[in-house]
């Protein structure tokens, strides 16, 4: 979501960037036009539509568009709040898995219980991360479904395959093939280029299907761009679902073991599973269930009928402002409830209006990495801190006690298991569209207009790097993301093919499904 600043009243007024203005721009010159056009053939020929039934249309079609307005509004606070459920849910996950887990200091094996304690977290952590990201693809993917059918433009694939990279950059070799074969994401074939998503001389377009139970025969045209073909799971499904199972395989793990925690501490994992679950359902529901179609109908002929009758009300008394400024501004405005209430409609879409689940899953990430460290290489420190505390008061004895139970032996960092990647150029540039303040999007259209667009230096027709923050320094701005610090070949293959979604220019990809499933590139 767009910030700006709330100091001055008159702040707002003048925001151009993720207001409405951009979007009322075009529809009030042509609109304008046409008043003029209506205003000067009813001088000319005399001509006025009685104004019978004119306010009745007025009244009930701002009545339709106000309520609608207040419904969206409140389907984005009804949004926000699931998603912050579903991420305090993982949170409530990875501190009980990281700060509950603890080994007695009278244990003679301490070295590997502190490991099996230290692997455990990890798992917990990269599998609440990956199921934080795999939010971000189920709601894309359900909206793409939803408002695309079965064709998808390459640039929503891009996003969304940038997703699973990203995703499968946190998974073991197993987990990662699981996810790609629930993906849901297909290249389908055609004999014609009619009606295809790619340029003519392409004779493939994209779909995306979940939820949905196919025979072999509705999957014969279609093949899947990641996973393999003939594998059980063709049709797709919800990603967050399998990793929460991933997720709550990891957190029984310890359960009644010297290094874990007793069994009473998984009721309250699961009722952070069940907040998580709940809040999942919630999300799933909202992106895949619009408003209901008659109504939205409704609203909609109404605002046609109303401007396009409004303007033939003339009264030659009046003059200009009244029978042509007035109904520029009564359309605008009642077209600008519609734009809004459209902005609003999915709260967890792309649109600058949209609630910025990037922004909230790197926020999220931030918090697993100070859980995990205060779990470990801060642990001691803290407990020293404490102990000089309680010494400082006379509570020599009691600081005896408490020091006995103080385990030693090496202490892990966040960084021995993970790394901060840097996110893809595209994913930069749509967090930056998405959820920044206006001055930097004002700066960033300034600089773009002055500066002439540099030529690529091969030659090739791809798009000159205009990635946000190399053009302007942004507080806001998100560019790293979370990924497991190994080399298995899955994680390998992942960064080749988060390179190629990053580099490769999409006009002249011939196959995302040859792409993805090509060898290593170094």
């Amino acid at each position: 979501m767009i910030r700006f600043s709330q100091d001055s009243w008159f702040a707002p007024l003048f925001v151009y960037f993720g207001g409405v203005i951009p979007k009322l721009k075009w529809p009030t010159l042509v609109y304008s036009l046409y008043a003029c056009c209506a205003y000067m053939f009813c001088m000319k020929f005399n001509l006025a539509i009685a104004q019978d039934g004119i306010n009745l249309v007025a009244n009930s079609t701002t009545f339709m568009l106000v309520f609608r307005l207040n419904q969206c509004h409140s389907r984005l606070q009804h949004a926000q709040s699931m998603v912050m459920e579903a991420l305090g849910g993982l949170r409530g996950i990875v501190g009980c898995a990281c700060l509950t887990a603890d080994i007695p200091a009278t244990e003679d094996k301490q070295h590997e219980m502190r490991q099996a304690a230290t692997l455990m977290k990890m798992h917990v952590c990269r599998l609440a991360i990956a199921c934080a990201v795999s939010l971000k693809y189920h709601m894309r993917a359900v909206e793409m479904m939803n408002s695309c059918g079965q064709k998808i433009n390459t640039q929503s694939l891009r996003h969304a395959l940038s997703d699973l990279v990203r995703i499968k950059s946190l998974l073991t070799e197993f987990e990662a093939k699981r996810v790609e074969e629930q993906s849901g994401l297909y290249e389908v074939k055609h004999d014609h280029d009619a009606g295809s998503c790619l340029p003519s001389s392409k004779k493939s377009c994209f779909s995306v299907d979940i939820y949905r139970k196919r025979s072999e025969r509705d999957l014969a045209d279609r093949k899947p761009i990641l996973g393999e073909n003939g594998s059980e799971f063709q049709c797709g499904g919800a990603i967050p679902l399998l990793i929460v199972n991933f997720l709550r395989v990891a957190v029984r793990l310890p359960l009644s073991q010297k290094w874990g925690y007793p069994e009473r501490v998984l009721n309250v994992v699961e009722a952070h599973l069940s907040v998580f679950m709940k809040a999942l359902r919630g999300m799933d529901g909202m992106g895949s269930v619009g408003l209901p179609l008659p109504y939205l109908q409704l609203c909609k002929w109404l605002l046609l009928i109303f401007i396009v009758v409004y303007p033939w009300n003339v009264n030659s008394e009046h003059g200009w402002w009244s029978n042509v400024m007035v109904p520029i501004i009564l359309a605008m405005t009642l077209l600008g409830f519609e734009v809004v209430a459209d902005d609003m409609e999915n709260p967890l879409g792309d649109d600058s209006a949209d609630i910025s689940l990037y922004e909230m899953i790197h926020e999220f990430e931030v918090d697993v990495e100070a859980i995990f460290n205060c779990s470990e290489v801060e642990d001691e420190s803290m407990r020293q801190s404490w102990d000089e505390l309680g010494r400082q008061f006379q509570y020599t004895a009691g600081c005896d006690i408490l020091a006995k139970l103080t385990t030693s032996g090496r202490r892990a960092r966040f960084t021995d298991f993970f790394e901060w990647q840097p996110l893809p150029r595209h994913t930069v540039d749509y967090i930056a569209m998405q959820s920044t303040d206006t001055s930097s999007l004002n700066r960033r259209f300034f600089r773009q207009c002055s500066a002439p667009a540099p030529e690529p230096e091969d030659g090739s027709d791809s798009e000159p790097d205009s990635s946000f923050f190399e053009q302007s320094k942004d507080i806001l701005g998100i560019q790293h993301c979370v990924a497991l610090r190994a080399t298995l070949p899955h994680i390998m293959e992942a960064r080749s093919q988060g390179r190629f979604l990053e580099r490769e220019p999409i006009a002249r990809t011939l196959s995302f499904r040859e792409v993805m499933h090509s060898p290593i590139r170094k």
